[in-house]
């Protein structure tokens, strides 16, 4: 109990009227005292609970019950908390049985400090941002920022007193400080003694020694005396054998109230060393509304202090500042008159001005006027007072043309007054802009003698492509529009300019160069070369040149010759478009991989004059040579022995003879479901399902369809996907490609064609306006009826007429027509099919008309005539 924790936060209270305080407590002793330091963090989060929520005297008496703690132990914490052992009798009591109720109007804030586990004080070493005050919340910004608020609004240290230091020498002591007494020489000795309530000390050996409102240096005096009658060693002169020293521990802590207009309005426990600035920061500062200038303390039934918060913000100086005591009270009052600037001032916002302030005390609260400001246009906007105004006239606009110096008279401010300062105008009369065909492009200033050659002269001179011919000056009138004035930059044989106009301010002057004059120069490049695209057009430049621009040929490309297409420009019309000309090529043109030195493959003896010189616009084309074919991959996949990528052979490679390179078929491969899928342009093609997918890629190792992937060919290799590309299922009769090789069935494959030979299905896939789709047992011999019956038979709504069957091969076949009122040809299925029966047409609600059925009966009279007339011998 009689140790002091250096560590305490400045802490603060808000006392309501009644039994209730509103407070924000570190620890809360429902949890025995034993555990406290142990659950820390665990008291900090209930004292959060607690966060400005009311406490009544009950539930004080129940942390009380709960804290653990006997009466002599609260009574000796309260003491070495400074405080009187007393001041928890009206609760003790209670809770002992003498008492039934607490007396109103008791204090419970040391019983709180004893729950929290120490007392509120703050020592000179403590840093008191380390628990900064509850931040105010700001009333949303309305109108302009009000001068001075934003100070108090951030979450700073910028109002706490220094503590890190000893308290000055004025400082007097007061009920709660700690004193630290330390005896050296003959006797060691170090005590920490609290001053009480009463305001004495009580020194071991020595006795009561009453320092109330001592300051530190009558402190000094004071034990001296005291001490020299207990240590014979404490003398005065060099004969001294024991020495003494001593020093502030713990601060007391002054409650002090902060009211009216601030953002958080209540009592404070601060620092003894606080002053008013530091109350109002821990207060929130003025509100919207509060005064800046006006601000009052009142000790008792006086005010010891009137403080002007400008002389601080805008000179730093806070003479006006003083220490605060117990019970001290700030008041800050609404602010009476203020005035808003804007403009060209380096501070805008609304400021608070005092009787006999003007016009130039409100510019210099802004921080002055800015480099742009236009001091002969200051404009006010005055709300006009009451005995000035008419019906209709309750505003007034003053115009107050000020000295550069200051040197005009005063000018008078009212409460509400919108003044502006007006900024010089952008516009710069003396100047004048060139651009185009000279070295300086820019703006100049120019003279009432400036002239055009001057311009040009001081603009580095003309481009060595400057187009002589016209230049153009254009010219602002007086309605704001412009006019424009042709010149000539020529010369004469004698060398003077031709045209030499004087030059005015705000002319532009625009010199034209004959590159701007002129379409971009390009040559194009096509075919079998490594970067194919337009290139800029250089004189002299050959189809070598383009060539080599456009990255060399690729493998493959044709030597005959370049193909090169020339635009015939003609003024008339003609049938002829362009001219073609046919350009040899040799090796030379060639870079492979392994030459020497990366050389060409075949060098010219001479680089020949005679070479093809290319023309603007220019179209060169390098074709493939007739006998090179790029390496072209058709996948096999499925139940074949070696599935994968094979490359084709020949032009005339057939689908037998991709099967046969796979290996040929498995024992449980199904030929006469073998598919083969084709590119196709169409984009409502079918496409292959994931599964086909995932089988086509089964004779692949995962590195390979990795290497595909990364190389962009999985959709080649592995058969096509929803997406761009699209491939269609080209209908073959593998059976009877392999019992007639060179019949149709056994078909040509193509580049990038995918093969695919499923295992063997045993079942019939039925879809469509049917019972229930499913797949059904094959059985042999069974017809296209037996399968539908099995799912259910048909729908209502289901078009029997175009039931049709896709086979494994991809063939489609289609329920025949009807003739008269007989069936037509009914599909049988095979295994791995599939049965689709399409739903009817939505109907119109309508039946046949009367001379639809005529005309249907007299199709099929005409038609049974003619039968029996052929039929006549």
């Amino acid at each position: 109990p009689g140790s002091r924790s250096r560590d305490q936060l400045l802490q603060r209270s808000r006392i309501f009227p009644g039994w209730t305080v509103v407070l924000v407590v570190g620890l809360l002793t429902s949890i025995h005292p034993t555990q406290v330091v142990g659950q820390e963090d665990e008291l900090r989060g209930v004292a959060s609970d607690l966060l400005n929520r009311p406490v009544s005297d009950a539930e004080l008496l129940g942390l009380l019950r709960q804290s653990g703690l006997t009466p002599g132990q609260i009574r000796d914490r309260l003491q070495a908390s400074g405080f009187s052992r007393s001041a928890a009798d009206p609760y003790l009591s209670v809770l002992e049985g003498t008492a039934t109720v607490i007396p109103q109007g008791t204090d419970p804030l040391p019983v709180l400090q004893v729950l929290a586990g120490g007392s509120l004080r703050q020592t000179p070493g403590q840093i008191p941002s380390q628990r900064p005050p509850p931040t105010a919340t700001p009333e949303p910004p309305r109108g302009p920022p009000v001068f001075g608020r934003d100070l108090f609004a951030r979450a700073s240290s910028q109002f706490v007193p220094v503590t890190g230091g000893p308290a000055p020498p004025d400082y007097r002591l007061g009920s709660g400080d700690e004193l630290v007494l330390v005896l050296t020489g003959d006797v060691e000795q170090a005590y920490r003694l609290v001053v009480t309530s009463e305001g004495w000390i009580a020194i071991p050996d020595v006795g009561r020694v009453f320092v109330n409102g001592l300051t530190l240096a009558e402190l000094d005096e004071t034990l001296f005396n005291r001490l020299s009658q207990a240590y014979s060693g404490i003398q005065p002169g060099g004969g001294a054998t024991t020495f003494f020293d001593v020093s502030l521990g713990a601060l007391r802590t002054n409650q002090v109230y902060v009211i009216g207009e601030v953002e958080e309005p209540a009592a404070y426990q601060l620092s003894s060393l606080s002053t008013a600035l530091t109350a109002l920061y821990w207060a929130g500062g003025p509100r919207v509304n509060g005064s800046f200038r006006n601000i009052t303390v009142n000790r008792g039934n006086r005010t010891v202090a009137e403080i002007d918060l400008y002389d601080y913000l805008l000179r730093g100086m806070a003479q006006q500042d003083i220490r605060l005591e117990q019970a001290d009270v700030v008041f800050v009052p609404i602010a009476e008159s203020r005035v808003e600037i804007d403009g060209a001032v380096n501070r805008p916002g609304l400021y608070e001005v005092k009787e006999g302030e003007g016009l130039r005390d409100v510019l210099a609260f802004a921080g002055g006027t800015q480099a742009q400001a236009h001091l002969r246009h200051v404009q006010i906007d005055r709300i006009l007072p009451p005995e000035d105004r008419a019906p209709g006239l309750d505003r007034a606009t003053l115009d107050i043309p000020l000295a550069a110096h200051g040197a005009d008279p005063f000018v008078p401010v009212l409460n509400g007054d919108r003044i502006t300062v007006f900024a010089v105008l952008d516009e710069t009369r003396n100047r004048v802009i060139i651009s185009g065909g000279v070295f300086r492009p820019g703006t100049y200033a120019v003279e009432p003698e400036t002239r055009l050659w001057d311009l040009i002269d001081r603009a580095g001179g003309l481009l060595p492509d400057a187009y002589e011919g016209r230049a153009q000056i254009q010219r602002l009138e007086t309605d704001f529009t412009r006019r424009m004035i042709p010149v000539s930059l020529s010369r004469t044989a004698a060398g003077d300019p031709v045209d030499n106009p004087p030059i005015e301010g705000l002319d532009q002057i625009l010199v034209y160069a004959h590159r701007e004059l002129r379409e971009d120069r390009v040559v194009s490049i096509g075919g079998w070369v490594r970067t194919p695209g337009v290139y800029p057009y250089v004189e002299g430049m050959t189809v070598r040149d383009l060539v080599l621009k456009a990255g060399g040929m690729r493998t493959g490309a044709y030597l005959g010759h370049a193909e090169v297409s020339r635009v015939v420009i003609s003024q008339t019309r003609s049938d002829t478009l362009t001219g073609r000309y046919q350009v040899p090529l040799d090796s030379s043109y060639v870079f492979a991989e392994g030459s020497p030195n990366g050389e060409p493959t075949g060098q010219p003896d001479v680089m020949r004059r005679e070479e093809f010189v290319l023309a603007n616009l220019d179209a060169v084309y390098i074709r493939k040579a007739p006998g090179f074919e790029p390496q072209s991959n058709v996948i096999v996949g499925g139940e074949v022995l070696l599935p994968g990528p094979y490359s084709l052979q020949t032009r005339s490679d057939r689908l037998t003879d991709l099967i046969e390179r796979a290996g040929g078929l498995t024992p449980e491969a199904y030929p006469e479901g073998l598919q083969l899928w084709r590119a196709a342009p169409d984009p409502g093609v079918d496409t292959l399902t994931a599964a086909e997918i995932a089988g086509r890629a089964e004779g692949l190792s995962q590195e390979e369809v990795q290497r595909l992937e990364a190389a962009g060919e999985i959709r080649e290799q592995l058969g096509p996907v929803a997406g761009p590309e699209h491939r269609t299922r080209v209908g073959v009769d593998f059976m009877n490609a392999l019992e007639n090789p060179d019949g149709s069935n056994n078909i040509l494959v193509e580049p990038a064609d995918s093969i695919y030979v499923p295992h063997r299905i045993t079942t019939i896939e039925v879809r469509g306006a049917v019972g229930v789709e499913t797949q059904v047992l094959f059985s042999q011999g069974k017809g296209l009826g037996y399968y539908i019956d099995q799912a259910g038979g048909y729908a209502k709504d289901a078009d029997k007429s175009r039931a049709r069957v896709r086979y494994a091969n991809g063939e489609v076949k289609t329920r025949g027509s009807k003739f008269l009122f007989f069936g037509g040809h009914v599909p049988d299925p095979d295994p791995g099919s599939r049965i689709t029966v399409p739903q009817k047409p939505p109907s119109t609600g309508q039946g046949l008309r009367t001379t639809e059925w005529v005309a249907i009966f007299t199709s099929i009279a005409t038609a049974a005539a003619a039968i029996i007339i052929a039929s006549r011998p």
